[in-house]
């Protein structure tokens, strides 16, 4: 579902969509060969951009976790063995660690700006942590450099965001439409 948000909100911000045009014309120059693994450690601002939306539709909005012992949250007691969830769509929407919190801005990602660790989680954290996070994010620059190297993308209707389902993973609850314009 991650790509499919992703087209969602590259249809709707054709400035992201051509910055990550032109660093893959940087990369590739004219060749229509596909990315290397030297390549795709090249796409910062493709790599900005899938954080983004990971941030904004992380593909598990929520994870549950075993308390393995007491501790105070402000002033109150968490116990032991007590089983919590950790709300990841919340958690990334918090203004005071992501200002305009709604806004899709890979550039969030970029400046190098030092947050908790625990504040950007859509693969979880720690040992519990997804194990093909990395495999994930390649996957996701591969699919999303070769699109916006051979189409563009328009949205059906700008700014309009879908209500979303949270089941074991994030969906729109209704259709995502994005037209593929093939570049000449």
């Amino acid at each position: 579902m991650a790509l499919t948000f992703g087209l969602m909100l590259l249809a709707d911000h054709e400035d992201v969509q051509e910055r990550i045009y032109e660093e893959c014309k940087l990369i590739f120059g004219d060749s229509d060969r596909t990315p290397s693994w030297a390549d795709l450690a090249e796409m910062k601002y493709l790599e900005a951009t899938i954080k983004e939306i990971l941030r904004l539709y992380p593909s598990v909005p929520f994870i549950g976790r075993q308390i393995t012992e007491d501790f105070m949250l402000g002033d109150v007691l968490v116990k032991k063995d007590v089983e919590v969830l950790v709300h990841i769509y919340d958690v990334h929407r918090r203004a005071d660690i992501y200002p305009d919190p709604e806004a899709f801005q890979p550039e969030r990602f970029l400046n190098g700006q030092v947050r908790h660790p625990y504040a950007f989680i859509p693969f979880s954290a720690g040992p519990r942590n997804c194990i093909g996070q990395k495999f994930a994010m390649q996957e996701m620059k591969c699919a999303l450099s070769e699109i916006c190297r051979n189409f563009r993308l328009r949205a059906a209707e700008r700014g309009a965001r879908p209500r979303v389902k949270a089941d074991i993973v994030l969906r729109p609850a209704d259709p995502i439409y994005v037209q593929f314009i093939p570049r000449s």
